[in-house]
């Protein structure tokens, strides 16, 4: 349909057409036939011309009358392609979104069943960690491990739903440090079998939960453990893409190096961006004796030049069995080995350690080590995917030091 015109020169246009309109269709024209279809047919034009001015003119689309509402055209419409828009809020990766959709939820279960507070524990290698809570304040709690016993570790222990209705005074929420509870509930998360945690709520006043809440919390966890299942998958297929990406970027930086601590800091600056690093340290075979030639990071007492036998330290280790080593927490038990050697300082304050040897042969030249403050920060995909990495500068080092020994004579890091 047409629509009201706007401006002046729309009015005049409509002046034209109606009357064009008229004549064609509803005046007899003289002349003979043929002459009155040629008047008509050119007064149609005109009329069509019109209407498709004061379409554009009036900036709406073209309609059909009497089909209700129409689509708008598809200039109007955003591209499945398009990569800006500001409607739309960036993807910051799966890890953030899964704690985003931990708070939420956290959130919604506690509004619920009117808890106080409310917990999500996941299994970890050294036990059961807080990985998300809610106080009876609304402030979030995250990251906190837990101590032996408690409530939640017995939901654990056991793989099945506790309630607790009359706890006993000062029983305090698990990971909460100041949230005294009266009553508690908590059930386990669990896939094929496995425990992967446990989903927690727990009320200031005595016999707040009952059976019912014990059946909806656990509707709750089904799918808590169904999100936690794609959240995993999409985790890993997120690391696989960074890997790849950094492999390539290695590779291109590394070509382009010309001594060896240029190549070092290159390797460094790349794994970082996966791996979490508070000291990386390369070592060198001299003898029976390993050397530590290059330090990134925390120096400390032990820096370039210092020297260590093959059978008291985690590097000498690796050097002397030309063997990878993961320790996922080097304060956890009653022994902890050394690093380098016995008698070392061990306020260093390093928990997880990770070593790869460097060398192509039955002996390796080198050891390249990563150590971090955090505990169980690396595991057998860190190890693997390091060794993989390594490949790149244990070339490119080779390559260097075989360069500066045909220049200068001297100035190789290998035996």
């Amino acid at each position: 349909m047409i629509s009201p015109p706007r401006d002046g020169r729309s009015a005049w246009v409509m002046l034209v057409v109606i009357p064009a309109i008229a004549m064609g269709f509803l005046m007899h024209a003289p002349g003979g036939r043929w002459f009155g279809i040629l008047i008509k047919g050119l007064l149609f034009v005109i009329a069509v011309a019109g209407i498709v001015f004061l379409q554009r003119r009036n900036g709406l689309p073209l309609s059909v009358a009497g089909r209700g509402n129409t689509r708008d055209c598809p200039d109007d419409n955003g591209s499945l392609f398009e990569t800006k828009s500001p409607e739309k809020t960036s993807w910051d990766g799966f890890g953030p979104a899964f704690r985003r959709f931990n708070t939420r939820y956290l959130d919604v279960v506690r509004s619920a069943v009117v808890a106080s507070c409310a917990g999500l524990y996941l299994k970890s290698t050294g036990g059961l960690v807080l990985e998300a809570g809610l106080d009876p304040d609304g402030e979030m709690i995250s990251r906190k491990a837990l101590r032996e016993g408690g409530l939640v570790n017995q939901v654990a222990g056991e793989r099945k739903a506790v309630l607790g209705g009359d706890l006993s005074p000062g029983t305090v929420m698990d990971g909460f440090a100041e949230t005294c509870i009266q009553s508690f509930l908590g059930v386990p998360l669990l896939w094929e079998n496995g425990l992967l945690g446990v989903l927690a709520i727990g009320s200031n006043a005595p016999d707040s939960f009952g059976e019912e809440d014990a059946e909806f919390m656990m509707r709750c966890a089904g799918i808590l453990t169904e999100v936690m299942s794609v959240y995993h998958r999409g985790l890993r297929w997120e690391t696989d893409q960074q890997i790849f990406v950094i492999h390539r970027e290695i590779e291109t930086v590394l070509r382009g190096v010309k001594d060896e601590e240029q190549a070092l800091f290159a390797f460094v600056e790349q794994i970082r961006k996966i791996f979490p690093l508070d000291r990386v340290t390369l070592s060198v075979r001299e003898g029976e004796e390993g050397v530590i030639h290059q330090v990134f990071g925390q120096v400390d007492a032990l820096d370039r030049g210092t020297r260590y036998p093959f059978d008291e330290g985690l590097n000498g280790w690796v050097l002397k069995r030309n063997a990878p080593i993961l320790i996922p927490d080097m304060a956890k038990g009653n022994y902890a080995r050394p690093r380098y050697f016995q008698g070392e300082d061990t306020r260093h304050g390093f928990r997880s350690f990770l070593g790869i040897p460097l060398g192509r042969g039955e002996t390796a030249w080198g050891c390249l080590s990563l150590e971090s403050r955090q505990p169980d920060q690396y595991g057998d995909k860190g190890k693997e995917v390091l060794i993989q990495l390594s490949r790149y500068l244990e070339v490119i080092l080779e390559q260097v030091n075989m360069t500066m020994c045909r220049g200068k004579g001297g100035g190789n890091v290998m035996p």
